[in-house]
């Protein structure tokens, strides 16, 4: 049984279908972001209840693909992925409201911790849609 999906955006081939087979491995469906125009398109077009996003996306600054994230889906969970974060950055995307970060190397276990807490803590979609029918 799938516990939920991700969007996982990571510039390093490798981290993304590592990440991704260890999270898949743990229940959760993982759905790859190439680049940010490519998770912007995903997020519209797919229900997720967390981003995982690399912060040093070179593509797009880190506070400008997450400002974007949050106005195509707003109230998700968004988590960033740092090797060497800045002291700016780390700062930066709190601001942003992300919900934490991690750092290379990523402990899978903290990464599932995290959002089995999202998950404990969020209503379902068929809770929202309940409460909105009421």
């Amino acid at each position: 049984m799938k516990t939920g999906k991700i969007l996982l955006v990571h510039r390093h081939a490798d981290v993304r279908e590592s990440l991704k087979s260890e999270l898949e491995a743990r229940g959760w469906e993982v759905i790859l972001g190439l680049s940010a125009a490519s998770a912007l398109n995903i997020l519209k077009l797919v229900p997720v209840q967390a981003v995982f996003v690399d912060l040093r996306e070179n593509e797009s600054v880190c506070l400008d693909l997450i400002y974007r994230m949050q106005q195509t889906r707003p109230g998700v969970a968004i988590f960033g992925l740092a090797d060497f974060p800045s002291h700016y950055e780390i700062q930066s995307c709190r601001n942003a409201d992300i919900q934490g970060y991690f750092v290379a190397p990523f402990n899978i276990n903290a990464l599932v911790n995290a959002l089995e807490r999202l998950h404990a803590t969020r209503p379902t979609e068929q809770d929202q849609r309940l409460r909105l029918l009421s």
